[in-house]
């Protein structure tokens, strides 16, 4: 027993040197053999999923953070992981449905109402996005990743002047972002006020 214990973790150790390494494929076919001597050790299964999302080998990370899920469904930082590769792999109902059942249980979480927001900006519903954008606002309204987000779907809309406000107030909030720049003047270009997008 103290023998397989021990092969167990020299694998769990060889997986990450490998993962260090950036050699992803021998990482794989390690913690692959780790998850097999013992499928209940979420970091193994945490570690595969890993890898395989480095080499975009999204669905099979999926199938990894899944299980891994499955073994500690408290486990934020998988959840996360696991959201993330859904909208990797561009399947953003999975997020969508993912999101709304991590609100349920925690519902000013700004993490989950963003990603929601992005997952519906994907999944073609911008007006869904600014509502969800909007709501996280409400718990952190210092990202300006997000006020910068909504900016962009109002610009994409043809909504110049909305979008103005919002990549505004993403340049008070980091000056120094070049592309929050470049947004803001693309809006005053599309908004027809030339002067001011130079």
């Amino acid at each position: 027993m103290q023998e397989t214990n021990k092969n167990e973790k020299d694998l769990l150790s060889i997986g990450k040197s490998y993962f260090e390494k950036k050699d992803y494929q021998n990482a794989i076919k390690t913690f692959s053999k780790a998850t097999k001597l013992q499928p209940d050790n979420i970091d193994n299964w945490f570690w595969l999923g890993q890898s395989h999302l480095r080499i975009m080998q999204y669905k099979q990370a999926i199938k990894s953070f899944k299980k891994a899920f499955e073994l500690n469904p408290n486990n934020k930082s998988i959840l996360n992981l696991l959201e993330s590769t859904y909208l990797a792999d561009e399947q953003y109902k999975k997020v969508i449905k993912l999101c709304l059942e991590a609100i349920e249980k925690e519902p000013n979480s700004y993490h989950y109402w963003r990603l929601l927001g992005k997952a519906y900006y994907f999944n073609n519903q911008p007006k869904k996005a600014i509502a969800t954008y909007l709501k996280a606002i409400e718990f952190n309204s210092k990202d300006p990743i997000i006020w910068d987000s909504i900016g962009l779907i109002y610009e994409e809309n043809g909504q110049h002047k909305e979008a103005l406000d919002f990549f505004a107030k993403a340049i008070k909030l980091s000056p120094k972002n070049s592309g929050y720049w470049f947004n803001i003047g693309n809006a005053y270009f599309g908004d027809k006020q030339y002067k001011k997008s130079i």
